[in-house]
Formats: C-alpha cells, structure tokens, sequence
C-alpha cells in the first residue's frame, strides 16, 4: 500500500486532500489541468509525460501542447485521447 493511501486511510481523508497529490481535471477532449506535478518528463505532440507523487503520468493525444504552466499548475491543450499513470505508448 502506498504511503498515500496509508496516511489517507489512517487519517480517513480523501487522497485529494493531501499534499502533492496530483489533481487531474479534464474539460471534454480538449484540455487538461494538473495540480501538484513534479515536472515534465516528455514533451512531443502526440505524448506529454508528467512526473507526479503516483508515478508518471502520460498523456496521449494530437497536437498536445504546454499551454500554460507554473510550478504548481500545468494546462495541456490538443485532441486528448488518453491518460494513464505508469507510463505508456502512445498509438
């Protein structure tokens, strides 16, 4: 079990309460807004990879870019087709 989930399950919050746990918000297909990532790992325009608190996060799509990005937010814009933690191929 992670230390994430022990701490939430210990405390009985949800995991989004806590700190550096990634937020992830998707607006249709087309944009994505992530909280409390840990850089980027990737950058094409069919693969963006994030590192966050639960592994890699990978996004998969067409004509994907950075839209804005501070150190606590970043906002992905393009044909978003999928997302997955642990890494993955896109394709």
């Amino acid at each position: 079990m992670s230390l994430i989930k022990s701490l939430s399950n210990a405390f009985e919050l949800p995991p989004i309460v806590l700190p550096k746990v990634p937020r992830v918000i998707m607006e249709a297909d087309q944009c994505v807004r992530v909280e409390n990532y840990g850089g980027v790992n990737l950058y094409a325009p069919e693969k963006i990879e994030l590192r966050t608190a639960l592994g890699p996060l990978t996004i998969c799509g067409r004509n994907l870019v950075i839209s804005r990005m501070n150190p606590q937010r970043v906002v992905l814009e393009g044909e978003i087709q999928s997302l997955q933690y642990g890494g993955q191929t896109c394709g």
